[in-house]
């Protein structure tokens, strides 16, 4: 499928590009959309796998550049919606090829979070085990590329991975271990990345109590606002219906990180699936169709920047929703992704959809 272009760092297909867009609403994701959280939620996805790889089980990690391109391709794989699960399997997965790894701890105890971030570097990721390991699974997502791969497939992959390697017990102490992913304190992975994401004051305000392991601000202060207010005022003009939000995220951080932006969205129709059920939970075609319900949007633009993006979208479609993908190129292996499944759209940025609506 050919694309053309309409200006610098926007595409579109060439069946699209001789017709009105045609859309009355435009619904956006949040992650890598509107905000950039590479040094803020995938940091604390990073540092929450090497403190407790660490703190268990005496693996002293170096985060480099392989750490990035495995949470990056695993949101290329639809299946990845919310960090915590990344962080999961982050964990799993490197923990099966740490040699003779034996638990030496049966909790994290008080963490030195400035030790692990002095430890983060954007270089190769040390010891080379855990390197290994990890281009292991970006090479594996590159030949599953263009494929639905859910959670418990991957999760499945790594029980199959611990019986070749008789480490079933052993990966099952590490779970019992982290726990489910949600609620805060139901064990250690959640509460941990929690602590490290949202900081603090905001674990105190949230829950009512003090962080188990971590004292810090919080990373969530290093989300970067992407979408200009210019943008939004203008796309806002544009489409009868409004702008919405779906997001993995809860509303109270949406709020914190969005602030005075929130103004341009309709809150009423947008959905927070953190404090929704995980039958919510992106690519799930019941949150777009319930968006669009609210906004009473006869077609929308789904703006994303990862694989959960695009399927949502597919499956909405397959629903009889009507609705196009615009993507955003925010991920390493987005450009390999969107042209290869059709994306209607493909951008370089969130601000580049301002041309859509200049076009002619």
């Amino acid at each position: 499928m050919n694309y053309k272009t309409i200006a610098d760092g926007l595409m579109v297909l060439e069946s699209l590009f001789s017709n009105e867009l045609d859309v009355d609403a435009i619904i956006f994701d949040c992650d890598g959309t509107l905000v950039d959280v590479s040094e803020s939620q995938y940091l604390s996805a990073k540092l929450t796998s090497s403190i407790i790889l660490e703190k268990l089980y005496g693996t002293e990690i170096f985060p480099g550049r392989e750490f990035d391109e495995a949470i990056h391709m695993l949101k290329m794989l639809g299946g990845f919606n919310n960090v915590r699960d990344i962080a999961m399997l982050l964990t799993q997965w490197i923990f099966l090829d740490i040699p003779s790894a034996k638990m030496i701890k049966d909790d994290l105890g008080r963490v030195n979070l400035d030790e692990y971030i002095a430890r983060v570097t954007s270089d190769k990721t040390a010891p080379k085990y855990v390197r290994d390991s990890l281009n292991k699974l970006v090479n594996w997502g590159l030949r599953k590329l263009g494929e639905y791969v859910s959670k418990s497939q991957l999760f499945s992959l790594i029980e199959h991975k611990a019986r070749e390697l008789q480490r079933e017990q052993a990966l099952r102490d590490l779970r019992a271990k982290l726990g489910p992913r949600r609620p805060y304190g139901a064990g250690i992975l959640t509460t941990l990345f929690s602590e490290i994401y949202f900081g603090s004051d905001e674990i105190v305000k949230l829950y009512g109590s003090k962080p188990r392991y971590v004292n810090t601000p919080g990373l969530i202060k290093q989300d970067k606002v992407i979408v200009t207010e210019d943008s939004l005022q203008f796309l806002d003009r544009k489409v009868s219906k409004g702008l919405a939000i779906i997001t993995g995220r809860s509303r109270r951080l949406t709020e914190l990180t969005l602030k005075q932006f929130l103004k341009y969205f309709r809150i009423d129709a947008s959905m927070f699936t953190s404090d929704l059920p995980e039958a919510y939970e992106k690519p799930s075609p019941r949150v777009l169709i319930e968006c669009q319900e609210k906004l009473g949007a006869r077609k929308v633009l789904y703006v994303g920047d990862g694989g959960e993006d695009l399927f949502l979208v597919k499956n909405v479609i397959e629903k009889g929703s009507k609705a196009l993908f615009a993507g955003v190129l925010t991920n390493k292996f987005s450009d390999k992704l969107f042209p290869k499944l059709e994306a209607d759209i493909i951008a370089s940025d969130v601000n580049r959809l301002v041309e859509l609506f200049k076009k002619g």
